[in-house]
C-alpha cells in the first residue's frame, strides 16, 4: 500500500470554499436562467458581477418620457391658471408635447394624457400621462437580483413625480379618461 502526503488543513479549506464557490455560481446561473427565460452567456451572466452595463430603454426611457410630458404640461398650464389641455395648445405647442415625450429607446411604445381639461394643481397626485408597454429593466436585471426582471409601466402624475405601476394596476385604470399622444413627424 502507497502513502501519500497528508494535506494540511488550509488546503483542504481553501479547496472546499472553492467547490461551494463553483457550486454556489452553478445554482445562480440556474436560476437566472429561468429568470430570464434563456440561457444566459457567460458574457451576459458575469456583467452583473463585475460591472453594470447600460440600462437605457425601456422603463428607463419611459420615466424619462412620463417626466417630459408632465413637465410640458405643468409649462403650459402655468399660462392658463394651472388648466391643461392637449386640444387648446397651438399646432406648434403641440408639436413640440410631442417630441418631448417620443424617444427612440423606446419607439414602440404608446403614451396616453389624461383627456380633456385638466387642473394640474388641483389633480396633483392622480395619474397624468402613462405608457402603455410593461418593460422589465428597472431595476436592471443583474446578477445581484437573478436576472430578475419586474415587469411594470411608467407612469406620470400632475405634481412632476414618476413611478412604476404593475401590470395589474395597469389593467385596472379607466384608460376612457386618457388619450393616446399622437405619433411624432420627422425631425
Amino acid at each position: 500500500m502507497q502513502d501519500f502526503p497528508k494535506l494540511s488543513a488550509s488546503t483542504v479549506a481553501f479547496w472546499t470554499v472553492l467547490l461551494v464557490i463553483v457550486l454556489l455560481l452553478g445554482l445562480c446561473y440556474r436560476r437566472a436562467c429561468s429568470n430570464t427565460g434563456y440561457p444566459l452567456s457567460a458574457d451576459e451572466f458575469f456583467k452583473g458581477v463585475l460591472y453594470n452595463s447600460s440600462n437605457c430603454g425601456g422603463n428607463s426611457s419611459a420615466l424619462s418620457s412620463c417626466k417630459q410630458a408632465v413637465i410640458s404640461a405643468r409649462i403650459e398650464a402655468e399660462d392658463n391658471n394651472g388648466v391643461f389641455n392637449y386640444n387648446s395648445l397651438s399646432a406648434e405647442a403641440q408639436k413640440e408635447f410631442v417630441k418631448a415625450t417620443h424617444s427612440h429607446w423606446n419607439p414602440t411604445a404608446k403614451f396616453l394624457i389624461r383627456r380633456g381639461a385638466t387642473d394640474i394643481r388641483k389633480k396633483a397626485g392622480e395619474i397624468f400621462v402613462l405608457c402603455d408597454t410593461a418593460y422589465g429593466n428597472v431595476p436592471q436585471p443583474t446578477f445581484w437580483n437573478l436576472h430578475r426582471q419586474n415587469m411594470a409601466h411608467a407612469v406620470g402624475y400632475a405634481d412632476g413625480t414618476t413611478s412604476l405601476i404593475s401590470p395589474e394596476q395597469f389593467a385596472a385604470l379607466d384608460k376612457s379618461q386618457f388619450f393616446e399622444i399622437p405619433a411624432a413627424t420627422a425631425r
